[in-house]
């Protein structure tokens, strides 16, 4: 390259200083919620906390944060929006005796709304953070006014043969710690670790694809954040499939005005499971977000704030989003 410019970091994938391996917040408004059933801190971005109607709250995916989110919230006017780092990730505490089920991130979930003072919200739910809002919607139908569900949700994908091995090897006690901890020395094969969740890593804006060089980093050196990841995901593969029997039943029976959406190019809740459960709701529309992997609110902020307000605006079966 030209000496006078500057070379990409991503490009030289230069591993993180030991200082640098500890996650700070975005300068945003944020906070520590204390949950008291399970002695632990939980991060919260609290914006406009003084505004009128429901809050929108934001759950991120397995591994993610509530930084994932920060393309999207700057679009959504002056209306209140909480983000928080689910227990086990991020800046929140990582609880080693924690069963990292759905049904424990509800309860945190649930507890942080309480300690905010939040009685009803429009959950807005990423992959593992949908699969957290609509298990909410089913469980606790009085604390969710509107329901958008982004690349994921409870109805369980066809998945290919590499991905179930590639899921069954982190599923195995020793052996998904080993790979996590392999990424730890190699930069380069814990950014790639990212690809599969996008359409075209490559296309992100530079100052993106550093953050999240930076990111996976902090992320795989943290013992907790690994013990947090592997126990949800090993909770999540026997929890799941037992979800599937009724289930059409059961999303039959939410009644809040709801959106499904996802990424056309989704290869891990893919476009035409995201549409298949949105016929199983009879409130639910659909959105597909063209030219977007499973990240699509990453890979198309703006486009995926569009949808929102639009929902938000306009809820109700069959309107075209």
């Amino acid at each position: 390259s030209h000496p006078l410019l500057p070379i990409s970091c991503v490009s030289r994938m230069e591993p993180i200083k030991p200082h640098e391996r500890k996650m700070q917040p975005l300068p945003l408004p944020s906070r520590m919620v204390q949950l008291k059933w399970m002695q632990a801190s939980i991060f919260v971005y609290d914006l406009n906390p003084e505004a009128g109607g429901d809050p929108m709250i934001f759950l991120h995916g397995l591994g993610d944060e509530a930084d994932t989110w920060r393309h999207v919230t700057p679009h959504l006017g002056n209306r209140r929006l909480v983000l928080m780092d689910l227990p086990g990730f991020g800046r929140s505490d990582k609880p080693e005796n924690a069963e990292y089920h759905v049904g424990f991130f509800t309860g945190c979930t649930l507890e942080v709304m309480d300690e905010l003072r939040i009685d009803k919200a429009i959950f807005v739910g990423h992959s593992l953070g949908a699969q957290i809002a609509q298990w909410i919607a089913l469980t606790h139908p009085d604390r969710v006014s509107r329901l958008c569900l982004l690349g994921g949700g409870l109805l369980s994908p066809e998945r290919a043969l590499s991905d179930r091995i590639v899921i069954a090897l982190l599923a195995t006690p020793g052996v998904g710690e080993w790979i996590y901890n392999g990424l730890r020395k190699d930069p380069k094969a814990a950014y790639d670790s990212l690809r599969a969740y996008y359409h075209n890593l490559d296309a992100l804006p530079e100052q993106d694809r550093a953050f999240l060089l930076k990111r996976v980093q902090q992320r795989v050196w943290s013992d907790g954040q690994r013990d947090a990841f592997l126990k949800t995901l090993r909770c999540l593969s026997r929890w799941l499939p037992k979800r599937q029997e009724g289930l059409l039943r059961k999303l039959n029976g939410i009644r809040c005005p709801c959106v499904v959406a996802c990424g056309a190019e989704d290869a891990v809740f893919p476009a035409e499971t995201a549409l298949t459960m949105s016929k199983m709701m009879p409130t639910a529309s659909y959105s597909e977000l063209p030219n977007c992997g499973h990240n699509a609110h990453q890979e198309d902020p703006a486009a995926v704030a569009r949808m929102l307000l639009s929902f938000v605006c306009k809820a109700g079966k069959g309107h075209s989003l």
